[in-house]
């Protein structure tokens, strides 16, 4: 991986938030995100697989 794609990698992962943190900006609990992402109404651009944010 080179140095440029490192750091671009590393920034993005700042501005990721946990489903609970999104939940709580949002005023909407975990499972009505989950709900919403399911259904294709709220999907999140990315999720990351180790960790799970979004």
């Amino acid at each position: 991986m080179t140095q440029d794609k490192e750091k671009t990698e590393a920034m993005n992962h700042e501005k990721l938030l946990s489903i609970g943190a999104f939940a709580q900006a949002a005023m909407l609990s975990p499972k009505a995100l989950r709900l919403h992402g399911d259904r294709g109404l709220l999907v999140p651009v990315s999720v990351d697989r180790f960790a799970g944010y979004r």
